[in-house]
């Protein structure tokens, strides 16, 4: 009778050991399976990249053999189209944090590039051969960049390459003869830095459109030192207790991080984006309040003339979209996006480089009135019109007249939405058409 307690510690002894045992085992199969899950949407994303570089070299080619400008037009927007599909793709994967920015502002430096010479053709002006021949080398750089991680997709099949070492990618070589992609961004820094920073500052664009842009005119890069001081400002802080910027943006200004607030400005010291970390709350600022504050916040930043445009709210923040108007005229891209906590008043969000990049001196007509465009306007209750300026694919500036209007019996509905209805003013031909839902947290455009 005296074995009976051992023999019962050694059953439960024995039971611990098994359920132990089995829930090592389970926990290691839940492991296993989402390590493979991570590998596998790694290796999903190494496959857009090697597509999307494809995709890069293809376009070019059509746009170096283009014999229209809309075909060549066409073209470049693919160019651009892939080179933000590369860099979604790239987000997945597991780089340093440092090689992911400094490859990603080098692809949209490349997708500045053709995007101006997109704007320079829709204007009507002749694309040189030298232009042509530095576009294609960017773009040789992306191929570049495809067949290193084609090199790795080779190692991931063959088994030569684990989860561990993924994340060392940015500082491995693979394939015969490669260089390591910290390396290869080495080189392209090199290799692009005797062309016109393309990032922000917009000077790539004005080069190449003739037009010279009004927030940087005589205004030079300013001292290090000053830019310290303007984001220590900002952050309400002492220039001693900000620390250095934490990384370059391009090669044209910096970004400066503080109580979790990060801010990027133009090398001219111009505030280009702001993100601020936000409270969630009670509301106690209404919108009209929320609107006065993003409207006084950017013409403190030397951003002015501004009004707001459609705004919504989204998880206690409203945000604005706001439109810089001169002499009646709604220039919709010289645009902000700024968005203000419900909550306590305070700005969250701030994006500036579209006007940055746009806001010029113009010399716009309207070939025809108002009234003529009017006349085109079929079944709908005309609320408002105003003057515009929109941009086209690419970015070309098109005088419209923009009217809000409730269509009346047509397959857009029957005074369920508003739209937005863009005539062109030079030739009278409808440009574009926005369906506007009205919502309890505010407006949502679908074009």
């Amino acid at each position: 009778m005296k074995k009976q307690p051992l023999i019962l510690t050694l059953s439960f002894l024995i039971a611990a050991i098994a359920a132990l045992s089995f829930f090592s085992v389970k926990n290691l199969l839940y492991l296993n399976v989402a390590k493979d899950e991570m590998q596998t949407d790694f290796t999903a994303s190494i496959e857009a990249v090697i597509d999307g570089t494809e995709g890069v070299a293809i376009s070019m080619n059509k746009a170096r053999n283009a014999v229209t400008d809309g075909f060549f037009i066409t073209s470049l927007c693919e160019v651009q189209n892939e080179i933000r599909g590369v860099i979604t793709a790239l987000s997945v994967l597991p780089c340093k944090n440092d090689t992911t920015v400094a490859l990603n502002a080098l692809l949209a430096r490349i997708s500045d590039y053709a995007g101006a010479l997109m704007k320079k053709a829709a204007n009507g002006r002749e694309i040189t051969e030298e232009e042509l021949q530095t576009l294609f080398e960017l773009c040789s750089g992306v191929g570049t960049l495809g067949e290193k991680f084609a090199s790795l997709r080779g190692e991931i099949e063959s088994g030569n390459v684990n989860l561990c070492e993924l994340f060392a990618f940015s500082e491995k070589s693979y394939g015969e003869d490669a260089i390591s992609l910290t390396e290869l961004l080495s080189q392209w820094e090199s290799e692009l830095s005797q062309f016109p920073s393309l990032n922000y500052d917009g000077k790539y664009s004005a080069h190449l459109d003739g037009a010279e842009l009004l927030f940087l005119k005589d205004k030079a890069d300013i001292l290090p030192s000053e830019l310290h001081s303007a984001a220590a400002e900002l952050f309400g802080v002492g220039a001693d207790e900000l620390s250095d910027p934490v990384s370059r943006v391009g090669e044209t200004g910096s970004c400066y991080s503080h109580g979790g607030i990060t801010a990027e400005f133009s090398s001219s010291g111009h505030l280009i984006s702001y993100i601020s970390e936000g409270s969630c709350g009670e509301a106690t600022v209404s919108l009209k309040e929320a609107e006065q504050t993003a409207l006084e916040f950017a013409k403190k930043q030397g951003y002015e003339d501004m009004t707001a445009n459609l705004s919504y709210t989204d998880n206690g923040v409203a945000v604005f979209e706001l439109i810089c108007v001169e002499e009646g005229v709604y220039f919709y891209g010289d645009g902000i996006k700024i968005g203000v906590s419900l909550c306590d008043g305070k700005v969250i969000t701030f994006f500036a480089s579209d006007y940055i990049k746009h806001h010029t001196d113009r010399d716009i007509t309207f070939k025809h009135s108002r009234e003529e465009a009017e006349a085109l306007l079929e079944n709908c209750e005309i609320i408002d019109c105003k003057k515009a300026v929109i941009l086209s694919a690419g970015e070309r500036e098109i005088p419209c007249y923009e009217f809000r209007v409730i269509p009346k019996n047509t397959a857009y509905g029957n005074g369920e939405h508003e739209l937005l209805i863009y005539i062109n003013a030079d030739d009278l031909t409808e440009e574009e058409m926005i369906l506007l839902y009205q919502t309890e947290n505010g407006t949502t455009a679908i074009k």
